[in-house]
């Protein structure tokens, strides 16, 4: 592992973007499907919007791409404090992603162990596995 340091924000999502695309294509190409676990707040905000723009948008094979959260707040998926709610605006809805790809927490249910119990079996589904899924990024 390589610890990198960066001026900005701006040069650290760059990097990020590049590594997203190469992580991706060896994904699909190895497997078949690149999955992701995408984290919140202001930091990641910046290489969403990147992602969706080119020259990155067009390196990605969106079709083998599923979309996971890392975590997420216990508000509904539109509010402004929503993890889903800024990758929605910042990134999902510029990107040719189908909602099946897109696998959100059910944060804003009031029983969390029921959501996250609900949101381990999506993964079980997608990941073909009764034990713990292994994302790419």
């Amino acid at each position: 592992m390589q610890i990198g340091i960066y001026p900005d924000i701006n040069s650290l999502s760059h990097e990020a973007a590049q590594i997203i695309v190469r992580l991706a294509n060896e994904a699909t190409v190895t497997r078949g499907r690149f999955s992701i676990a995408l984290s919140g707040g202001s930091t990641p905000k910046a290489l969403f919007g990147l992602i969706a723009t080119e020259p990155y948008l067009g390196q990605i094979n969106w079709p083998s791409v599923e979309i996971f959260w890392a975590d997420e707040r216990c508000v509904p998926p539109d509010d402004a404090e929503s993890n889903y709610a800024m990758a929605k605006e910042v990134l999902l809805s510029k990107i040719p992603i189908q909602p099946r790809q897109v696998h959100r927490m059910p944060a804003e249910k009031a029983d969390r162990d029921a959501a996250a119990q609900e949101y381990t079996l999506e993964m079980q589904r997608v990941f073909s596995t009764n034990g713990i899924p292994a994302f790419d990024l």
